[in-house]
């Protein structure tokens, strides 16, 4: 069985005072490869991830081009009124993709 590569690789995260995320800087996938970094807004991104898109947390390896090193799933938990985004399978009370540093 092939190896799914994700839609896109988050590097980075900026939260609003409330612990949702705002942004996300991540690396769209184009074929075989990843394009240069985009930024995605936090209704983009769960729009995205509701039309079956999958996105992982992860960094890109040194001198190495469009290889990354990828460390969790981004996912949706619709536990709450309004979606949040996790990387964990505990549910909380805020937005946490916690493995990416926050710009």
């Amino acid at each position: 069985m092939a190896k799914l590569d994700p839609d896109g690789i988050i590097e980075a995260v900026r939260y609003t005072p409330e612990g949702m995320v705002d942004l996300v800087r991540y690396y769209p996938r184009r074929g075989p490869t990843y394009a240069d970094v985009h930024l995605l807004t936090r209704p983009q991104l769960v729009e995205q991830l509701k039309n079956g898109k999958v996105f992982q947390v992860g960094q890109r390896q040194a001198n190495m081009g469009s290889s990354f090193t990828c460390q969790t799933k981004v996912s949706l938990s619709t536990s709450s009124t309004e979606p949040l985004l996790t990387t964990k399978s505990v549910s909380a009370a805020c937005d946490d993709l916690s493995p990416a540093p926050i710009f």
